[in-house]
């Protein structure tokens, strides 16, 4: 550069008394142009073109030939007459025609302009990144859509991976920057929803990623596959509601089992918290056709497929089979109720003490039934 030129673009500046100041304005003019908007034709072709238009730019690269010859790393325009040529300096940015993108200069040369980006430190859209919030979004709503490449398969994964099982990967539910619920793997390999309130955590779900088993109300227990427990008391375990305006509807719980199936009851030990006592009742099925009550590992009901009730661990013959006594609890005769409600075949008894009678209603009338000699 001389002192006629300028400093960073060498544009020729015009000495004192130029004579025929035009040429200096008109080159510099001419300069400007060939460095403003750059469009060049290829930056990888070596031989000039043989009929080259006016105003076309190449960026000559290394070991180039003929007109361009050891003008290596410069750009070449064909003025009509001859190559004019421009020494770019680094961080000069051209669009290739032949490549159909943008290209910057180098130290090594012109290399093409990144249309991705493949790391950054921290990026934030609509808001500020931090150190730790290294990628902050703020947006009314965020959308992924399968991708466009030839490769892709059109599905749309969102991946959050940890090192390690006790470490977290979650999803953080936030009103006014305060959680108040959590989905994920805590510290652990069970998938919790948590949810929180003045301070209380609660688990409304749980799902043990090892066994599939689930918890509700708790975490899933290993040897259930569905766990649910009320949290708070006086709070329903479980509720099954139909709020149809069908007078007709209904609501249904389907269980299907190839070895039969059971309700447990169980009751916890009043002086710890989930210290289980031995204290439970069963009510299931083990067959097709027999609805069971259990208590204690014995049989205390059984329905059989004909509607038959045994009480005991007996089979039923009859429609009412008993293995044991049948008292009926005495009352007095003003309390009896009128034994056209209580219908025809109804036993009672009444008296007090070793006292009573025993009663059987005809449909209309209390009839007494004679007892008879002690056994």
């Amino acid at each position: 550069m001389t002192t006629l030129e300028t400093q960073h673009n060498a544009l020729p500046l015009m000495a004192p008394a130029q004579a025929r100041k035009h040429i200096i304005v008109n080159e510099a003019l001419s300069a400007i142009d060939r460095r403003l908007h750059i469009r060049l034709m290829s930056v990888t072709i070596v031989h000039p073109p043989l009929v080259p238009s006016i105003g076309d730019r190449y960026g000559i690269p290394e070991n180039a030939t003929e007109d361009w010859s050891g003008q290596s790393g410069s750009i070449a325009e064909w003025s009509g007459h001859a190559w004019k040529f421009t020494r770019p300096d680094l961080g000069w940015i051209a669009h290739v025609s032949d490549a159909d993108g943008v290209c910057v200069m180098t130290q090594n040369g012109w290399e093409a302009l990144k249309r991705t980006v493949d790391t950054v430190p921290r990026l934030g859209i609509g808001t500020q990144a931090n150190p730790h919030d290294r990628l902050s979004v703020r947006s009314p709503s965020v959308y992924f859509g399968p991708g466009t490449e030839a490769s892709d398969s059109g599905s749309v994964d969102l991946s959050m991976n940890r090192d390690d099982p006790s470490n977290d990967v979650r999803l953080l539910f936030k009103t006014a920057d305060t959680a108040s619920a959590e989905f994920g793997l805590v510290g652990d390999n069970t998938l919790r929803l948590k949810t929180f309130d003045n301070g209380l955590a609660r688990t409304p779900l749980s799902i043990d990623t090892a066994t599939g088993n689930v918890g509700i109300g708790a975490d899933a227990a290993n040897e259930f596959k569905l766990d649910v427990s009320a949290e708070r008391d006086g709070a329903d375990g479980v509720v099954i509601s139909n709020m149809s305006t069908d007078p007709a509807a209904s609501s249904n719980i389907r269980l299907n089992a190839n070895g039969g199936f059971y309700f447990r009851f169980q009751l916890y030990g009043a002086g710890a918290l989930y210290a289980i006592t031995n204290t439970s009742m069963l009510m299931g099925t083990r067959t097709a056709d027999s609805l069971f009550l259990r208590t204690d590992d014995e049989n205390r009901v059984i329905i059989d497929g004909d509607g038959r009730v045994a009480v005991g661990d007996i089979q039923a013959t009859t429609d009412l089979t008993v293995s044991g006594g049948i008292r009926p609890v005495p009352s007095t005769i003003a309390a009896l109720p009128a034994a056209e409600s209580e219908g025809a075949g109804t036993l009672r008894s009444v008296g007090s003490g070793a006292s009573f009678q025993l009663l059987v209603s005809d449909g209309s009338d209390w009839r007494d039934v004679p007892l008879g000699a002690a056994i």
